[in-house]
């Protein structure tokens, strides 16, 4: 069947990303055909590769700019590794770069059942009082705060409430957040905290981890509040970094400022689908 030719062309042992990189380099990416271009978007068996675990840092490197940076010459299609602080004398002068400014929050918060259970809360989006994330997120708790969240542990049910407290300095912060409604994993949920003038966002500081990717499995470390954000990250609601700006360091941008680069500003929350496999495939 056509359907098993497919898979025979573009399985993984025939390499068909190679395919794809050498048709690119060799002609453009205009040029691919785009009948062929579906087959590899829509066969994910074609993307489909061995990640050995040792080959994914559990940390990333103090140093951002001295990440792996890997050039396709356009004209030749030659390529070329070398660091990415190598970014400025590579990109053209005059260049328009766009960068997301969304910060990443603290939005994996281990709380409590009554009975002492462990349960982690994942805030997804915000509902009410808003749905846009740095509004909801600058809230003090004056009104009904509701956000769908992604719940992890066991026994879970409508109308149960959730607790978790920290102290930060002489404070108690405490949390408490009740299933409103559930399908799965994911729950509607209503939250109040103590004390009501903190802000979502300095709750959740005080009480939430990093949202690190499921692949680095580790937890969450202090030093995760940096690393796992990009220096230019101004608007709380990301709970995924855009990952490539991590590699851009202060001394990175300064340079392709010089050089002639112009720098927009944009904004696009990044939320936990990211981490969602691609699933299907063709039929």
């Amino acid at each position: 069947s056509a359907y098993s030719q497919l898979r025979r062309e573009y399985s993984p042992t025939t390499n068909a990303t190679s395919k794809l990189l050498q048709h690119v380099s060799n002609r453009g990416v205009a040029s691919f055909p785009a009948d062929e271009a579906a087959k590899l978007v829509c066969a994910t068996a074609a993307i489909d590769y061995h990640l050995p675990e040792d080959r994914i840092a559990a940390f990333p490197l103090a140093d951002r700019a001295s990440s792996k940076l890997l050039v396709v010459e356009p004209d030749t299609g030659r390529l070329t590794c070398g660091a990415f602080r190598g970014l400025p004398s590579v990109i053209p002068n005059g260049s328009l770069c766009v960068r997301n400014v969304s910060r990443v929050i603290a939005a994996r918060v281990i709380g409590k059942k009554s009975s002492g259970g462990e349960v982690e809360i994942f805030f997804l989006n915000p509902l009410k009082p808003s749905e846009d994330p740095a509004v909801a997120l600058s809230q003090a708790c004056t009104q009904e705060v509701e956000w769908e969240c992604m719940l992890r542990g066991k026994k879970l049910k409508e109308d149960q409430t959730l607790h978790a407290t920290a102290v930060v300095g002489d404070v108690e912060v405490a949390l408490e957040g009740r299933i409103l409604q559930r399908a799965g994993k994911v729950a509607r949920m209503r939250f109040k905290w103590d004390p009501p003038h903190l802000s979502l966002a300095d709750l959740l500081e005080a009480l939430g981890e990093t949202p690190l990717p499921p692949y680095m499995r580790r937890r969450a470390e202090p030093s995760d509040r940096q690393s796992y954000q990009t220096v230019y990250a101004e608007t709380n609601g990301s709970v995924a970094a855009p990952t490539a700006g991590l590699h851009f360091d202060e001394g990175v941008l300064a340079r392709m400022e010089a050089g002639g680069a112009r720098f927009r500003n944009t904004l696009l929350h990044v939320g936990a689908g990211t981490f969602v496999p691609v699933e299907g495939d063709v039929t």
